[in-house]
């Protein structure tokens, strides 16, 4: 399964979008992701920082005050620290040249978070994930099983195929688009 996942990252990695367009889709993904019940309710969510292809995560960030949001900081070769961020002027460049919290104030997500925004190389429309092939999220999504893990990635990453899925990989719930719910809009209305 492995040699299978290389070549979707290979594939995807090659994907590419103009400054432009991403601008354009992350506003769009802003705008969907502004109108999901579950998320309105919670009081704490997981974000991260979108880099190339993945989507600006900036107003997002402003749309969801005043409610707690997490962001994760690499620590380690495999691991993520979190850390709840009130001001997008509090992340600074970290490892991988992703803008995050400078130190984390976790050593795990922390269980008040009720949905997790994931970022992926690319998604399914059955909730399968793609990450870059480390782990990180994985990981990460285990010490918070009752949470809410929406896939969110722009048009180019949600792909035709079925992804291919370990024993380890941890399904979303709903993945969302510049386009809508692609996977899982009856888990978003109903109750977390």
């Amino acid at each position: 399964m492995r040699g299978r996942k290389d070549e979707i990252r290979s594939e995807q990695r090659r994907r590419t979008l103009s400054e432009a367009e991403r601008t354009s889709q992350s506003a769009a993904l802003t705008d969907v992701l502004s109108t999901i019940a579950a998320i309105a309710r919670a009081d704490a969510v997981s974000m991260f920082v979108g880099k190339d292809h993945e989507p600006d995560t900036a107003s997002l960030f402003e749309r969801l005050a005043p409610r707690a949001r997490w962001f994760p900081t690499v620590t380690g070769r495999t691991a993520l620290g979190w850390t709840e961020v009130r001001e997008w002027s509090e992340l600074t460049p970290g490892r991988f040249g992703l803008l995050e919290p400078a130190a984390p104030t976790h050593a795990q997500m922390p269980d008040s978070v009720q949905v997790v925004l994931v970022p992926g190389l690319a998604f399914d429309r059955y909730g399968g994930r793609l990450g870059w092939g480390r782990g990180f999220y994985d990981r990460a999504l285990a010490a918070v099983p009752s949470a809410l893990r929406i896939g969110v990635c722009l048009r180019p990453g949600l792909v035709a195929t079925v992804l291919p899925m370990d024993a380890h990989d941890r399904p979303m719930h709903a993945v969302v688009t510049p386009d809508g719910v692609v996977f899982g809009e009856n888990t978003l209305r109903g109750s977390q």
